[in-house]
C-alpha cells in the first residue's frame, strides 16, 4: 500500500496532479504529509506554493 502520483492526459493535461491512496495512507495525517511534501517540491522546481494554503484547500475538500 501507498501513494501513487498520476498525470493525466487529454483535456486534462497540466491542470490536474491526482494522488491515489488507500488503506492506512487514507489517513488525514499521512495525506496532509503527502500535501505539504507535494507543496515543498513544487517550491523546489520554481512553483510559488504556500504551504499553509495547500493544507486549508485539502482539509477544505477532506473534512465533511
Amino acid at each position: 500500500m501507498g501513494f501513487f502520483w498520476q498525470v493525466p492526459g487529454g483535456s486534462l493535461k497540466g491542470k490536474v496532479l491526482r494522488i491515489g491512496h488507500m488503506g492506512y495512507t487514507a489517513s488525514l495525517s499521512i495525506m496532509s504529509n503527502a500535501i505539504i511534501a507535494l507543496a515543498k517540491a513544487l517550491n523546489d522546481v520554481g512553483y510559488r506554493v504556500r504551504v499553509g494554503d495547500a493544507i486549508d484547500a485539502f482539509l477544505s475538500g477532506a473534512l465533511p
